[in-house]
């Protein structure tokens, strides 16, 4: 990728002299305001970063933009966002008048290495969070009405701040009716039947049980507040730095970022080994700690308990001990909670993405390593013996891209050599199409998504990459062998992100496959490289320890010159599913780079496809489609399908969440029946499957190990994959279609010739 280039252009870079050291002023900044807790205020060596990430920015980030060129305004209003997630603390007023103050030299600020108006706003932050934590504390001893038709609309990321202590006073009053209500509402009702009427509710409304309910949501949410109050006490200087030089690097694009000391100390665990924990990548969202990607083969992933997108309201260790509710706990602090030992025992209270507020579950899983048996390919072969010739249909499933390690050769493998292996097994079974199934890879090592793209095509470029200084790279399968020819189809998803978007995107470019799946992958097209300041900078800087820059340098182009930024890979075959509507895709993102195109790298792909007698016409596309579409509209999968995502998206819609108890009552009792129903047909969907097949794999599972006890496990749906078996389906349809063809074909060649 050229990074030796880019690492010897960020090295001159940096020994250039430092403008900025003539604002020797500002190095021991005094213009803290006293405060009753631990004072934060920046360093010498906060002051070298601060400078340092700006030129990171302004002269490495691929967009090369001046900060001069960024809103200011919008710096200011993201970070006060970041610290009050909730905008409640503040007061317009408040806000502007820092808008006010800073904005107009902001930049210069930055530049000259002074983080004086980060920590300023910071500091009235904590006075206005103390405040208002007190009018808390006395409000939840007071009383409570759930009886009145309020609402409340807990996302306020694009709300304004209250304008009046009256008005936050009234927003705080139905925040906190609206925590109470949640707590309340998940640990009381529950579906009661009575005898075998299973449409016969029983709904508690005893009013002593309501007032036990109350006591015990107060005592909840008043830990949460003295949580909160014990964080701010406990504020570090380094993550008002952190929060803020991110405020600023989020205007270029959402993946570069400035790591603290702190935060890549951390980082570097995690790269030692990020095998251990419960396997599964979170991101703060608005003040909740949300599952932002499940690794393959980790402990969370293999529970089938838990999905992307689920929040985790509160931690407890070991199979016995308390709760403690991370709801607006800073996520580091989070993280640390629910890492822990390998073997040890850790609960989590997950409240389903797909479920009301207020709903919950108890998760408790086993600290482990990410077993490399478990994110390596695997195989199924799937046989349809009901077809007037029998059909046997191959799935690879791919999780991640993997490369040798060459640090522990005893667990040396690499996705192209297990593929082919995969294939190898499959064709000695005489399959008669293959299915690769990427939904839920998220990228990985990029040369195996090229040498992987190689097991399907004549060589052939598969990706390109242009850098920060436009240089265009065209990487290509250099290889001319292939492995397998016949009828191939990509199953996609809104989570197949990056080297997983290459693959498809590769294959579809070279009309070598059919893409099935979501409308489209995650749309993740850029590249960030990570510059520890202290390996470049130190000695200019005596014996601070420096943070480090992750910038984004580089961004993916299709052979055809498409990005796969924002858009992502289109899907020729579209198939109903959750994940398309979930958030997070990279065109969720703010400030995500734009989607652009460069010149197609000099190659014919169509001739290529034909003469090595692989090339998928749109006509086949158009007629598997149609196909497809006719069963979408008929099968009882579908329609059940249906029927789960459109009461998914009302729940994900519902923006003003009601605060009248009996009304979330029936919401509750209502989602919990549609819940019980979806179970029952999806057990008849199940009985009455004939979709066998035979497994293939690379080598032993995970050990199984003793299960733990979880009380609410029972809860779970069944798994029926609609998606796949669907996919199935236009495999045996091509397949079928092929043999009508070769028949045909045949029997117009032994048709005799007559000459007169």
């Amino acid at each position: 990728m050229k990074a030796a280039g880019v690492i010897l252009n960020i090295f001159l870079l940096f020994l250039r002299p430092l403008y900025a050291d003539q604002m020797s002023t500002t190095q021991h900044e005094s213009y803290m305001l006293p405060c009753e807790d631990n004072i934060v205020s920046p360093t010498h060596g906060m002051r070298a970063e601060t400078i340092y990430m700006a030129r990171c920015m302004e002269e490495l980030h691929y967009n090369h933009r001046d900060l001069s060129m960024l809103d200011n305004k919008e710096v200011l209003i993201d970070y006060m966002g970041e610290l009050d997630w909730h905008k409640m603390f503040f007061l317009q007023k408040e806000v502007d008048d820092f808008v006010n103050r800073f904005s107009p030299t902001l930049d210069i600020f930055v530049s000259g290495g002074s983080l004086m108006p980060a920590f300023v706003i910071f500091d009235s932050y904590r006075k206005c969070a103390y405040a208002r934590l007190d009018w808390i504390e006395k409000r939840l001893n007071g009383d409570w009405d759930f009886s009145a038709d309020e609402t409340y609309a807990p996302d306020r990321r694009k709300a304004q701040w209250p304008t009046s202590e009256f008005e936050a006073d009234l927003l705080w009053e139905r925040r906190l009716k609206y925590e109470l209500l949640n707590e309340m509402m998940g640990t009381e009702y529950k579906l009661s039947k009575e005898k075998e009427d299973k449409q016969d509710i029983k709904v508690q409304t005893d009013a002593d049980r309501d007032a036990e309910a109350l006591v015990a949501a107060k005592e909840t949410i008043s830990r949460r507040y003295k949580n909160l109050r014990m964080d701010l006490k406990d504020f570090d200087s380094w993550l008002v730095e952190e929060i803020f030089l991110n405020s600023i690097s989020h205007m270029y694009d959402p993946h570069s970022s400035f790591l603290s000391k702190s935060s890549l100390d951390d980082f570097n665990v995690l790269l030692r080994h990020f095998l251990v924990g419960i396997g599964a990548t979170l991101m703060d969202d608005n003040g909740t700690c949300v599952i932002k990607e499940l690794v393959p083969g980790g402990p969370a992933s293999l529970s089938k308990r838990l999905k992307v997108g689920d929040k985790i309201l509160a931690v407890a260790q070991g199979e016995d001990g308390e709760f403690v509710d991370i709801v607006g706990m800073r996520l580091y602090k989070s993280v640390k909670m629910i890492r822990g030992e390998k073997g040890t025992v850790v609960r989590l209270k997950i409240q389903p993405i797909d479920a009301s507020p207020g709903s919950y579950k108890i998760v408790s899983l086993v600290r482990d390593e990410v077993h490399l048996n478990e994110t390596r390919a695997s195989g199924e072969v799937f046989s349809f013996l009901d077809a007037e010739k029998p059909i046997k249909i191959g799935v690879i499933v791919l999780p991640v891209f993997y490369g040798d390690d060459p640090n522990n050769p005893e667990k040396n493998a690499n996705t192209t050599s297990d593929m082919k292996f995969l294939i190898n097994a499959m064709k000695e079974r005489e399959i008669s199409g293959l299915i690769i199934d990427l939904r839920q890879n998220s990228g990985g090592f990029l040369e195996q998504a090229i040498t992987a793209s190689g097991l399907f095509i004549v060589k052939g470029p598969v990706v390109q990459v242009r850098d920060s200084f436009g240089t265009i790279e065209n990487l290509c399968d250099e290889d001319s062998s292939i492995d397998w020819s016949g009828p191939l189809i990509a199953l996609i998803s809104s989570n197949s992100a990056s080297a997983a978007e290459i693959l498809a995107g590769a294959l579809h470019d070279h009309h070598r496959a059919i893409l099935v799946g979501d409308p489209t992958t995650h749309g993740k097209g850029s590249v960030q490289v990570i510059l520890p300041m202290d390996q470049y900078f130190n000695p200019l800087h005596g014996k601070d320890e420096l943070g480090a820059a992750r910038i984004t340098i580089q961004k993916w182009y299709l052979p055809t010159g498409g990005s796969t930024q924002l858009k992502g890979v289109n899907a020729d075959i579209t198939l109903p599913s959750f994940e398309a509507y979930l958030p997070g895709k990279e065109s969720d993102l703010p400030h995500a780079l734009k989607w652009d195109s460069i010149s197609a790298a000099k190659f014919d792909y169509e001739a290529a496809a034909k003469h090595n007698n692989y090339y998928v016409e749109k006509s086949l596309i158009d007629f598997l489609k149609a196909r497809a579409d006719e069963r979408i509209e008929t099968l009882p999968e579908f329609a059940l399908l249906n029927e789960r995502i459109e009461h998914f998206k009302q729940n994900l819609d519902e923006k003003e969440i009601s605060l009248n108890l009996e009304e979330r009552r029936r919401k509750s009792i209502a989602d919990l029946e549609f819940k019980s129903e979806v179970k029952e047909k999806l057990e008849q969907l199940i009985a009455a499957d004939d979709y066998k097949y035979e497994k293939i794999t690379l080598g032993p599972k995970a050990d199984e190990k003793p299960e733990v006890f979880d009380p609410q496990k029972e809860d779970n749906l069944p798994e029926f994959d609609v998606q796949l078996r669907e996919t199935l389906r236009i495999m045996r349809d091509w397949i079928e279609k092929n043999r009508q063809s070769s028949e045909k074909t045949i029997e117009q060649n032994n048709v005799p010739i007559f000459v007169n």
